[in-house]
């Protein structure tokens, strides 16, 4: 009984350093992603598909193919100023299915647009 409760909890445990990995290795896709389509000669759409080819290096392609990832021109509500929003959500791969189903992905990042 004891030893079914440490593995219930282990499994538990596991599934919440998964979460934060990939959630760590997301986020940093997504900053370079929109930091990269900040830049002068590129496009803005073009960060949504580098986030998702960095995951997909990252992580495992199978991982980036749960993620959507999207990018897009937006306004800085505060200063007016033109950037640039690279978003990415999806779901993780479960290694226990009651905690996994209810674990989401969810990050975006924004970035300056440079002019010239």
């Amino acid at each position: 009984m004891v030893s079914a409760l440490l593995v219930f909890l282990l499994f538990g445990l596991l599934q919440v350093a998964l979460f934060l990995y990939v959630r760590s290795i997301v986020s940093a896709s997504v900053s370079d992603a929109a930091r990269y389509s900040a830049n002068v000669n590129v496009d803005s759409d073009a960060g949504g598909p580098r986030a998702h080819l960095a995951i997909g290096h990252a992580l495992s392609a199978s991982m980036a193919r749960r993620l959507t990832c999207r990018s897009g021109d937006d306004v800085d509500g505060v200063s007016g100023l033109a950037t640039v929003r690279v978003e990415c959500l999806g779901h993780i791969a479960s290694i226990f299915f009651p905690i996994g189903a209810l674990l989401d992905v969810n990050v975006d990042s924004e970035s300056l647009k440079e002019t010239r």
